[in-house]
């Protein structure tokens, strides 16, 4: 992975440029969404349904790291998890193409970890993030 783009999802994750993206329970007929397959259910739900639009990035998940990850945009706008049984977690969209973003995915590197340095200060604009998504009041 290009240390640029490294620092650029890093420092908007700092800087608390990120979405948080509910999961959505969807089926594609009897057949629910694949645990593990983020993006070829995502794939298969825009295929299926006109309107909706696969966005790439990277989803948080441990505390420490974001991993590559695959959601819906509907009609609306609304970004929603397909995948992932998590309840809301943080989102950070992919800048750039689909290929190179596929190129990631398809060489491994589905992993942008923080530095220890990051941790307290990310964990910290985080917890206001998510409180202000908790409660829009």
């Amino acid at each position: 992975m290009d240390k640029g783009y490294r620092l650029d999802v890093l420092a908007r994750i700092e800087g608390a440029e990120f979405e948080y993206v509910p999961y959505r329970e969807v089926h594609f007929g009897k057949e629910a969404p694949v645990p593990g397959y983020c993006h070829q259910n995502v794939d298969a739900w825009v295929q299926l349904n006109p309107g909706n639009h696969a966005v790439r990035g990277w989803a948080g998940n441990d505390g420490n790291s974001h991993t590559a990850h695959s959601v819906v945009q509907d009609e609306e706008g609304h970004l929603f998890d397909i995948t992932l049984k998590l309840g809301a977690f943080q989102f950070v969209r992919h800048t750039g193409c689909e290929s190179d973003f596929m190129l990631l995915v398809e060489n491994k590197n589905i992993h942008i970890y923080y530095p220890l340095d990051m941790i307290a200060r990310i964990a910290s604009s985080n917890l206001e993030a998510f409180q202000r998504f908790s409660d829009p009041t």
